[in-house]
Order: structure tokens, then sequence, then C-alpha cells
């Protein structure tokens, strides 16, 4: 069995399945490997947050804010940590179209911070 049918099986939640194949596969260290990981609790609440976590689709939005800064709206309260450390700075009370919502500004020139917000865009939608 291939890696890509192990992962298959742990992504249709298939676990029966999948400790069956894992006890059958002939790479005894890709099975050892896999016993490890079904074994250790800890891992496996943090593979399952991750899965969830790339299984979630926030409404994002980043818009053109003013000539210096762009903004980020939506549901960011579960991205907050890595928004900070790419230096985009909270306000609870932004003016966008005529009306006041929380975001986050960025500078335009911080081109680095744009990119990623992007990717982070693309990735939870």
């Amino acid at each position: 069995m291939s890696v890509e049918d192990l992962v298959d099986l742990l992504e249709s939640r298939n676990y029966s399945a999948f400790r069956e194949a894992v006890d059958d596969t002939s790479d005894r260290i890709l099975a050892k490997l896999l016993r490890v990981i079904m074994n250790d609790e800890t891992l496996v609440r943090h593979l399952g947050r991750t899965v969830e976590e790339k299984n979630k689709v926030l409404n994002l939005e980043l818009v053109d804010y003013s000539d210096k800064s762009m903004a980020l709206f939506g549901d960011t309260k579960e991205i907050k940590d890595e928004l900070m450390t790419l230096k985009l700075r909270f306000n609870p009370a932004l003016t966008y179209e005529g009306r006041k919502r929380p975001g986050w500004i960025v500078s335009k020139r911080n081109k680095d911070s744009i990119r990623k917000i992007e990717k982070i865009i693309e990735d939870y939608s």
C-alpha cells in the first residue's frame, strides 16, 4: 500500500482500514513510524487540529484602504498571531465603505507581508 493510499484512508476517516493497512504494510520503517504516530495521543490531537485548520474556510478580504495602506477584514481571530508577526496592526474601528469595521492595516511598502497575506487568503478560501 502506498503512502498516498494511507493518506486517503486517514482523510476519509476510515480508521479501522487504516490500522489494518499499517499492519499489512511491507515497509517496516513506515509501519513503525505510523504505529508511533497512532499511539501518541498528543500528536494525533495535533494532526487532527491541523487537518481541521486546513479544511476551515475563513471569510477574509484584503482591500485597498488608502494611498499608503491595505486593510484585511473578516474572520481573522484564528490567524491573529500570524498577522501580528507580519507587522499588521489591528484597529477595531476602521471606516470602510461608509461603515466602521474591525480590521488589520498593513503598509503597501511591506510587499512581503502582503504576499504572505494573499497566500493565507488563498489557503483559507
